[in-house]
Formats: C-alpha cells, sequence, structure tokens
C-alpha cells in the first residue's frame, strides 16, 4: 500500500492523519483506529499514551514522525499493534509480546477469573491439612505462551508456587522474560518447555490447571492464514475440530490433578458443551461453563474429585 508522507508537524497532526487512515481501513483491520493510533504514536515517542494527548499542541521531531509513519505503514498491512510495540497489557500487567505467542486477549481474563473463584471456593471447602489449604496451593498454566494467564495468578497469589510450561522454546523464552520483570526474584515460579504433561509429572500433583491450547478448526487456521494473520500457526492450530489438544488434556490431567483439584480450558464458544461432555466422561465434577464480558461461552471447567491409585 503507498502511503501519503505528509508533514507531521504536531501530536494532533499525526493521530488525525493515522485515525484517518485506519478508519477509512475499515473494521477487518481495526475496530479502535484512535486507540491504534495513539499507542503507536507513543510508541514512536518512547513515552506512554497519556503523555501523547498532554502534548498534543506539540511539536513532532522529525525522527518519531518518521518513525510513526513506518508503524503505521506496518500496521495498515495487517501487523498487529502488539507486535509493532512488543507489549501487551493483561490482568493490569505490562506483558512483553512477539510473533513466537498469541497476543494476550481481554476474553482470556476470564480464565484468570474461574480460577480465582475456585481457588477461593476451594479453600473455604478443604479439610485442614487436605486439598487448597494443605502444604501452599499448585498451580499449572499450561501451553502459557507469554506467560499471561499464570503470571496473573501469581501475582494474585504470591504465596503459590507457578508452573508455566509450553511446547515451544520461543514461548518459554517470552514467559520466563516477562516472569523476571512481572514477578519478584524470589516467588516460587517455574518456567519450563514440555510437551503437554510429559516433563510435568515429577512436578505433580497441581491444585489447580489453567490453559489456552490452541482450538481454532484447521479451516478456521487457514482463513486467517490467507488473511495474513501473524500469529503462530502452532498457538492457533487445534485439528478438523478444534479439540485435538483438549481430547488428550483432559484424560491426562487426572494424573497430574490432586484429588478436588480443578482444571479449567478456554475455548471457542461453540465447544463448551463437547468439553462439558468430555469432562464429565472423564469423572470430573462440578462442571461448569463461565461466560467472558460479550456474554459468550469462554471457560469450561471441572473438579476432579477422584482418588488416584
Amino acid at each position: 500500500m503507498a502511503l501519503q508522507q505528509p508533514h507531521l508537524q504536531s501530536y494532533r497532526d499525526a493521530l488525525v492523519w493515522a485515525s484517518g487512515l485506519l478508519e477509512a481501513a475499515g473494521e477487518e483491520l481495526t475496530d479502535t483506529p484512535g486507540l491504534d493510533a495513539s499507542l503507536l504514536l507513543a510508541h514512536a515517542a518512547g513515552i506512554d499514551r497519556t503523555t501523547v494527548f498532554v502534548r498534543l499542541p506539540d511539536r513532532l521531531s522529525e525522527k518519531e514522525a518518521n518513525r510513526f509513519r513506518t508503524l503505521i505503514h506496518k500496521r495498515l498491512t495487517g501487523t498487529p499493534v502488539s507486535y509493532l510495540t512488543g507489549r501487551r497489557e493483561f490482568w493490569g500487567l505490562d506483558f512483553l509480546v512477539n510473533n513466537a505467542v498469541l497476543i494476550p486477549r481481554p476474553d482470556t481474563e476470564t480464565l484468570v477469573e474461574a480460577a480465582l473463584e475456585a481457588i477461593g471456593a476451594g479453600m473455604q471447602e478443604a479439610e485442614p491439612g487436605k486439598g487448597m489449604r494443605g502444604g501452599g496451593l499448585r498451580i499449572l498454566d499450561l501451553c502459557c505462551g507469554s506467560g499471561c494467564i499464570g503470571i496473573a495468578l501469581a501475582s494474585e497469589l504470591p504465596e503459590a508456587e507457578v508452573v508455566l510450561s509450553d511446547i515451544s522454546s520461543a514461548a518459554v523464552d517470552t514467559a520466563l522474560r516477562n516472569r523476571q520483570r512481572l514477578l519478584p526474584v524470589d516467588q516460587d515460579i517455574v518456567v519450563m518447555r514440555s510437551d503437554l504433561f510429559g516433563g510435568l509429572f515429577a512436578m505433580a500433583p497441581f491444585d489447580l490447571i489453567v490453559t489456552n491450547p490452541p482450538y481454532l478448526t484447521d479451516d478456521e487456521a487457514e482463513a486467517m492464514a490467507s488473511a495474513g494473520w501473524e500469529e503462530p500457526d502452532g498457538a492457533l492450530r487445534g485439528g478438523k475440530e478444534g479439540l485435538s489438544l483438549i481430547r488428550k488434556i483432559i484424560p491426562a490431567s487426572r494424573h497430574v490433578l490432586r484429588s478436588e483439584g480443578y482444571l479449567f480450558i478456554e475455548s471457542a464458544p461453540s465447544q463448551s458443551g463437547e468439553i462439558s461432555r468430555m469432562l464429565q466422561e472423564e469423572g470430573f465434577l462440578k462442571v461448569s461453563v463461565k461466560k467472558d464480558l460479550a456474554g459468550r461461552d469462554r471457560v469450561t471447567g471441572g473438579q476432579w474429585a477422584k482418588k488416584r491409585a
């Protein structure tokens, strides 16, 4: 796309120009053109977004203007804002992101909420010395990507032991950087590479497993790739029905969960019924579905209440 090179004299000029271009590109690119423009201008200028609006009348340096034009051009070709800035806020925390990991979504905060609710209920119901009251809480963030879910939980539960795992070495590196930036150095957090539960049995049992696995169907993943989607295919593609990994995770989780421990899975709204059925079939109790802010089924979970042999 050929991009006009107007003279951007002030921060206001830059915002008006970029917001207009992004809005004209349509909602298929972005439904928040003004937000995108302000985030990218802040990044180009090396300031926070609030300061952009304080400086609206101020002069933009030529270096900042050139950097901003380049960012807007990349945004117009489809690169997500978070990949351009290398940052994404999630659960009030500023995460590093790159094209090796999914960009954290607000919908995924529903998974954090479900986990915290279950922990609160579990601590109230458990007998002293057992379950979530005994020996410290142990949490697993499976398919952790950037680490946003596990780190968000660790920020709320500083006494818990939290394990973040992913099959992607690049994702593990990103999660480790976020752990180092966002949590105290002495907090009990492990970040490791593992193919699902393969490397995790020695760390079991867990009181809680949370996971946002790949759950797009092959057709959906192909359509996104054709449209120029830049997020990693391995973090999106879940097989023909989008449930390939989930069908492995549910039965295997029984072998690493503590009795009365919980499993929570993020998925597409259309998959919650089948996931509920699988959980019940595998012996999970208290199976429930939690809706996201838009009222769509987003997180399905249950409690593993049978004693392990």
